[in-house]
């Protein structure tokens, strides 16, 4: 007597995807976590903003703030249409890189375009 063989239907369509998928955004929680805490961060010092600068008050800040090693909140000139502020870099100074402009960070910055500048705390 023969034995009949035996052969596996596949009916099920599922098929479970592969392991980057599926645990892919697992991985991604730092970046994440620190994007979120940089929108945090950007979204208190804007609601705590005050009056523009003069000239002389950003230059001893940021002259402080390059002396000491410090990070700087430098809020920019151009606003949107609910009157926030739009670009806001935060770095640390890294010097000038000629007579009106610096490096915040690792963006060039124009000296006339500061609004007003904060050390972070």
């Amino acid at each position: 007597m023969g034995k009949t063989g035996k052969s596996f239907i596949d009916y099920n369509v599922y098929h479970d995807r592969p392991f980057g998928v599926k645990w892919g955004t697992a991985y991604a929680m730092e970046e994440l976590l620190s994007a979120i805490e940089l929108n945090h961060q950007e979204a208190i010092a804007e609601s705590s903003l005050e009056p523009a600068m003069s000239e002389e008050e950003l230059d001893q800040l940021l002259t402080a703030a390059y002396l000491k090693g410090e990070g700087v909140v430098v809020y920019l000139l151009e606003k949107d249409e609910l009157d926030h502020h739009k670009k806001v870099i935060i770095g640390e100074v890294r010097g000038k890189v000629s007579a009106d402009q610096l490096m915040i960070g690792d963006q060039l910055v124009d000296f006339e375009d500061i609004y007003r500048v904060e050390r972070l705390k």
